[in-house]
């Protein structure tokens, strides 16, 4: 799933960090990234989490938890 960092920052009231920081966060905590080009991410989402992740505001609401950030 293609995501880019400015449609996630919708989602948050305070600025999200870095693209590459982004990445890194689901990398290490839930999920593969395939590719990044610019401030879009290629995002993986296995077939176990496309129940709760397969949209912008699934993809948000993981961030929200990796980061710690409402």
């Amino acid at each position: 799933m293609k995501i880019s960092r400015n449609e996630l920052q919708n989602y948050f009231a305070v600025p999200l960090p870095s693209t590459g920081a982004i990445t890194d966060a689901f990398t290490f905590h839930c999920f593969e990234i395939e590719e990044v080009d610019g401030d879009i991410l290629d995002v993986k989402v296995l077939t176990n989490r496309a129940a709760d992740c397969s949209s912008e505001a699934g993809i948000a609401a993981e961030l929200s938890a990796i980061l710690g950030v409402p």
